[in-house]
């Protein structure tokens, strides 16, 4: 039987934890220290007390020594290709990675996919066919809500406060496989 299924992954703050890249380039630049857990907001200017043009450097430095990147959570590789089995993978992202540096990353760190979708701007997601979206971005969560699309929020300190509104929360990549497993259950 053909996968029909298709699940929207988002990269940063889902797969990459390239906010954690970033925030460690800040530090080393200007020595203003914090942690994923201290971002409440998802622009990072609130938190940071940074330009958000200087933030934008930083994720693009991050980006650019994506070696440096770590994963989310070290089961998503197992949990991708488990989910592959059933269902077609699509990495829809608007980060500021260059094409080059995102395959490299998904590459080296084993990630299936079965299409890179490079959005210019979170907005364009809405567009994108996909059964279900996982994301961190909590604009774009409700937006793709209010649009009618499937969406599960993968909970970072900067989403929580979304937490409660009708839309389906996962604590973890575990949490997030059985939901994810029981919607493709649903499907067949």
């Amino acid at each position: 039987m053909a996968k029909k299924f298709i699940i929207a992954v988002d990269l940063d703050g889902v797969l990459a934890n390239s906010i954690k890249q970033t925030l460690r380039n800040i530090e080393e630049e200007t020595g203003v220290k914090k942690t994923n857990e201290n971002i409440e907001h998802y622009d990072l200017t609130t938190d940071i007390g940074l330009p958000w043009d200087y933030i934008m450097y930083a994720f693009r430095k991050a980006w650019m020594e994506y070696e440096k990147i770590e994963l989310v959570d070290p089961n998503i590789p197992y949990i991708l290709n488990k989910l592959h089995e059933q269902a077609i993978i699509y990495i829809v992202t608007s980060s500021i990675g260059a094409d080059n540096e995102i395959i490299g990353w998904l590459k080296m760190n084993n990630i299936v996919y079965d299409k890179l979708v490079h959005v210019k701007n979170d907005s364009e997601k809405l567009s994108v066919e996909a059964d279900v979206f996982i994301e961190d971005n909590p604009y774009l969560a409700i937006e793709l809500d209010k649009a009618g699309k499937s969406v599960i929020v993968l909970q970072q300190p900067w989403n929580v406060k979304l937490k409660n509104n009708g839309i389906t929360f996962a604590v973890n990549w575990s949490e997030l496989f059985g939901i994810l497993n029981e919607k493709l259950v649903g499907s067949n």
